[in-house]
């Protein structure tokens, strides 16, 4: 984008208005990539947070394991 804003003082009208059109249009390519980059980064935020969850559940059912094969020794 800062390349054709350079540009923009070299070039005839008609350059100038295609150059524009590509300018625009990049614009809205980057407002769409941020945008997706940014629902990305807030699912990868979930999924790490589905994860952290589903390990404190397996961590507490080994513990119920570890207890109940404690008991099942003692007998």
């Amino acid at each position: 984008m800062q390349m054709f804003e350079k540009e923009k003082d070299n070039s005839n009208e008609a350059q100038e208005q295609d150059k524009e059109g590509l300018f625009a249009g990049l614009k809205g390519q980057f407002a769409a990539t941020k945008a997706n980059v940014d629902r990305l980064s807030a699912e990868e935020l979930q999924l790490t947070a589905d994860i952290a969850t589903e390990q404190q559940r397996w961590t507490a059912i080994n513990q119920r394991l570890d207890e109940l094969e404690r008991t099942l020794a003692k007998r």
